[in-house]
């Protein structure tokens, strides 16, 4: 895709992107193909203006830091305006790219560094798409915390109408679950890596989203959460219901919360109690190879 303007939808957030005159922006990722110029979202829809220019960037000199990743990004407070930051990993400039917003974030401005413009031979300038991982995610992190939903590190799948989200550290399975799962029919695969968790008119739902795993799975995929399961290896299939106290440690560990936003990591941490409450969450046990269907018929 290469546009001066289209949209990227992700659960229920809409980002309506403009570029500067003259300026075309490029989308080559196969896993965005389904998320841009995609239907509005089901029942509810957050709408985020990004502004994409490759003008300079306003100095940093002085700011306060909000979160410092110490590899990829930054975060600044300047007055009432956040500023997340990209670093150039090759030196050639500071930073590779700026996005400014306010508290609401529903206007974003992106700066882009000049060297990543790239000019045609008919004069034409393009530029990657910055509305990309990591700065989408982030962005969505910002504007569905007050709206009750958050990113979660899990797979996702869905059968009749009822979705279940599939949570574990990296070498808990989910790869190797989402590879047995992707050869049942009757199974819809929605990501193996993120998901979008979110309270829509009082209904709890799950939504796939463009940030895949190693299986490169990525569905622009919505459909009611029934269950939330922990994945751990073990000799034999099991399937056991967590009692809350035993759920929150293990849901605060795969949501995305901005814990350097004070007001948002509350809303969280809100949002977390209700769906402890609403949903059931589980530790799924199974042993690599085997077939872990049935367990999965007893929550779909």
């Amino acid at each position: 895709m290469r546009s001066g303007q289209f949209t990227l939808n992700i659960a229920s957030v809409q980002f309506n992107v403009q570029a500067a005159p003259g300026l075309l922006v490029v989308e080559d990722d196969p896993l965005y193909s389904p998320f841009c110029n995609a239907a509005k979202p089901l029942n509810y829809k957050i709408e985020i203006s990004v502004s994409v220019n490759i003008e300079p960037m306003p100095s940093t000199e002085g700011l306060e830091i909000l979160f410092d990743s110490e590899t990829a990004w930054i975060a600044f407070k300047a007055g009432n305006e956040t500023r997340i930051c990209q670093r150039d990993m090759r030196g050639k400039a500071q930073y590779l790219w700026m996005a400014r917003f306010k508290d609401d974030c529903r206007q974003v401005t992106v700066h882009c560094a000049e060297n990543l413009a790239v000019t045609r031979g008919d004069g034409t300038v393009e530029i990657q798409n910055m509305v990309h991982y990591p700065l989408d995610q982030l962005l969505l992190g910002h504007v569905l915390a007050p709206h009750h939903g958050f990113v979660v590190h899990a797979a996702g799948i869905a059968r009749h109408g009822k979705g279940l989200a599939l949570a574990g550290r990296s070498g808990a399975g989910k790869t190797t679950l989402m590879e047995g799962i992707g050869g049942i029919e009757q199974f819809e695969r929605l990501s193996d890596d993120r998901l979008v968790v979110q309270q829509v008119d009082d209904r709890f739902q799950l939504f796939g989203t463009p940030w895949a795993g190693e299986g490169r799975v990525a569905s622009n995929y919505q459909t009611e959460l029934a269950a939330i399961a922990f994945l751990t290896q073990a000799p034999e299939n099991r399937l056991r219901r967590l009692a809350v106290r035993e759920s929150l440690p293990r849901l605060l560990e795969i949501a995305s919360i901005l814990w350097f936003d004070r007001e948002r990591a509350s809303a969280a941490l809100g949002f977390c109690e209700a769906l402890l409450h609403q949903v059931p969450l589980y530790e799924l046990s199974f042993t690599r190879g085997a077939d872990v269907a049935e367990a999965l018929n007893e929550i779909l």
